[in-house]
């Protein structure tokens, strides 16, 4: 008996094996979050001089791009080897949204995916740019047309008013806000700000947050507790924003639409490009969580990352996605951590009707 039982565990893990020794990553594609930034705006009350402005990428966040290239490398050059040691521009393809702080992660995290020492030589095998530093394009598009990584904008007014009718007026919300309401008045005074409803808590709270990582002086009246209170609450606003699967569509819609017909480019033959990487901002990565079924309850971190990834298994493509390094299990996939071509394309066909 114990024999048999032996035998059948050793069957069911040589038949495991095989099923994963046929499954061959041929094709990723991977949307992830700038690194850390100086906040978006001032606290008038509490004025400090961020270098190198607002809203602007930081040495700490370039590092955080440059860490998460490395992992890619490892994944999609070493590993999988789905893209080669040296780049290939007919291989690669980046977008940047149009601001500095993504195009200046884009560049960070290439420099991890490609780092120095990978670059051209001349003929006489001398380094065509000092340290073999390999240049990479970066492709990006006016903010007003960027469908897919400026929605958020794009659609701003549509999403006031969805924000206004299905999130502000929601039981969860009005529940939040109403138990810290009693510290609007205070957090006005303390911040310079107008904070009258809890949306507008979030330029405080993000301010904080960045002031936190950096150690710069808290504003009067904030202490240690309170700045964690205020972080936490930023956090769970934003994320509430983007949580209704309505607002992710708007916002991610075509981008995850553009995933899918670049993933069945390469299917079909069409495309050679084997790897698509997105730099965005937090209400993507959000968005896109949303779109698949699977919304989160805190702002994404710093180069937090989406990748969709295609596997071959003999002639059947099945598609799988991770998050922040985890594997993922959207609804629409039935359990499984995989889903087929079809099955994603029936999923985003209906999304987008």
């Amino acid at each position: 008996m114990k024999i048999k039982y032996l035998l059948t565990c050793f069957l069911f893990l040589l038949v495991s094996l095989n099923l994963v020794a046929a499954q061959k990553l041929v094709w990723a594609s991977v949307l992830f979050r700038h690194g850390d930034r100086t906040p978006i705006s001032k606290l008038p009350a509490c004025p400090f001089a961020w270098a190198p402005g607002l809203g602007e990428l930081t040495p700490l966040g370039m590092h955080q791009e440059y860490i998460l290239g490395t992992e890619l490398r490892e994944r999609y050059v070493v590993k999988n080897k789905i893209l080669p040691e040296h780049f290939d521009t007919n291989l690669l393809y980046v977008r940047s949204s149009d601001v500095n702080r993504t195009l200046q992660s884009a560049e960070s995290l290439l420099c991890g995916l490609y780092p120095p020492g990978t670059g051209p030589a001349l003929a006489d095998k001398r380094p065509a740019l000092p340290n073999f530093y390999q240049p990479i394009p970066i492709h990006t598009e006016a903010r007003s047309k960027d469908f897919l990584l400026n929605s958020q904008y794009i659609f701003k007014d549509k999403l006031k008013d969805i924000f206004q009718e299905e999130i502000y007026n929601n039981k969860e919300w009005l529940a939040k806000e109403a138990a810290v309401k009693d510290d609007f008045k205070l957090w006005s005074l303390i911040s310079g700000l107008k904070i009258k409803r809890l949306e507008n808590t979030i330029s405080f709270g993000t301010n904080i947050f960045i002031r936190t990582i950096h150690n710069v002086s808290l504003p009067k009246g904030v202490d240690e507790k309170n700045a964690e209170k205020l972080i936490s609450l930023a956090s769970w606003i934003v994320a509430a924003r983007y949580k209704p699967k309505n607002v992710g569509i708007i916002v991610a819609g075509k981008l995850l639409q553009h995933i899918f017909e670049t993933m069945n480019d390469f299917i079909k033959g069409n495309s050679r490009v084997r790897c698509y990487l997105y730099s965005g901002h937090d209400a993507n990565v959000l968005a896109m969580m949303s779109t698949l079924g699977l919304p989160v309850n805190k702002n994404p971190g710093y180069a937090s990352c989406i990748q969709f990834e295609l596997y071959k298994d003999g002639k059947k493509y099945f598609v799988k996605m991770i998050f922040n390094g985890k594997t993922v299990n959207p609804p629409f996939f039935s359990n499984s951590y995989s889903c087929s071509i079809k099955i994603f394309d029936n999923y985003i066909k209906k999304l987008l009707i």
